[in-house]
């Protein structure tokens, strides 16, 4: 809560001199309301209110002038603190999405790399092998074992690959990615994944980014936690916005374990953020299950894109 008296007492401090020093009390004023939490709406409007009485108290036409000019330096001084607190979030926001830029463009790296170097070898040491059984009959049963040990080897190589960049994503777009993870999942057994949708053409690559990586923590989190049999994932582009919608046919989102899948799904606010997109999730209230929905807004998508391109 704002106190309205002391509001008043540091502005009639400042009318009656406003120098340097009761220009630092009034923005150490806003600094206060800052950190006990008031938000700007509330605290601006308080301090408004305060400067408002003032004036209608105020006798005269040149005082009310002279108070004003006075007041609104006042009010300025007041909201510095948040002023330097958007100005921190969106450098903040920047540092974030450059952050996250250079991680996704490391996964892609090693990645591919995982994936070319790991099956140059691969093919070396199938040769070495084959070459190795034809050498000595004998070592056969123990070099096959060998071999399928390797089939493993490179199997999980793969999947790595897979999820640190998934090779679709760049070359082919959003819904062959997400269809190739539907089928990735599907095939280690875990549950049935139908991906329906359209984009409607590619979308810039944050963004197509920021999709995929929503879609696949939501789907872990549904093999790990939700215990359903089938999920789904739909894509619908808008005239304004994109949108992702995961949902399952599980327990849902039970309150006794409500953090245990959130935390993961938290953390994709900090991706979703730098591109103006919100994410939402809950339990299906007229049926079993959970849903998970990612919105991301088109011109944010398009300024996002500029950008990349500039740096």
């Amino acid at each position: 809560m704002t106190n309205t008296a002391n509001i008043k007492k540091v502005l009639l401090e400042f009318l009656e001199n406003p120098d340097e020093h009761n220009r630092l009390v009034a923005a150490e004023l806003g600094r206060s309301a800052y950190q006990e939490g008031v938000g700007v709406l509330e605290w601006a409007g308080a301090v408004q209110a305060v400067i408002s009485d003032t004036l209608l108290a105020t006798d005269t036409p040149a005082a009310r002038e002279r108070v004003a000019g006075a007041a609104h330096v006042f009010l300025m001084e007041c909201l510095f603190a948040y002023e330097l607190a958007i100005q921190s979030a969106r450098e903040s926001r920047i540092a974030l999405r450059h952050q996250i830029d250079r991680m996704e463009a490391n996964g892609k790296r090693i990645g591919r790399e995982m994936h070319d170097i790991a099956s140059q070898l691969l093919v070396s040491a199938y040769m070495e092998l084959h070459l190795a059984a034809h050498a000595s009959s004998g070592a056969a049963p123990y070099l096959s074992k060998v071999s399928a040990l390797l089939d493993q080897v490179q199997s999980h190589l793969r999947r790595f690959a897979h999820e640190l960049r998934p090779t679709a994503l760049d070359d082919l777009g959003l819904m062959p990615a997400l269809r190739a993870l539907g089928q990735s999942i599907a095939t280690r057994g875990s549950i049935a994944v139908t991906v329906e949708g359209d984009t409607k053409g590619r979308l810039a690559p944050p963004v197509e980014v920021a999709l995929y990586r929503t879609a696949e923590e939501a789907l872990s989190n549904v093999v790990k936690h939700a215990g359903a049999a089938h999920a789904e994932v739909l894509v619908e582009r808008r005239q304004h916005e994109v949108r992702c919608t995961v949902t399952d046919d599980g327990v849902g989102f039970a309150e006794a374990d409500s953090l245990r899948p959130h935390l993961s799904l938290i953390g994709l606010r900090e991706r979703l953020e730098p591109l103006g997109g919100s994410i939402r999730w809950g339990s299906i209230p007229s049926s079993h299950g959970s849903m998970v929905m990612v919105t991301v807004p088109l011109k944010e998508e398009v300024r996002y894109a500029t950008e990349n391109i500039d740096r």
